[in-house]
């Protein structure tokens, strides 16, 4: 896990990039898994 979290990464866990970084996360968790 990040130790230290940057302010746009608060901001994508608080929900103002939600669509995008859903699309990124399962996207990465896609190619990660195969």
């Amino acid at each position: 896990m990040v130790l230290r979290e940057p302010d746009w990464w608060r901001k994508i866990k608080s929900g103002e990039y939600r669509g995008y970084y859903r699309r990124m996360y399962a996207a990465r968790l896609g190619k990660a898994r195969g």
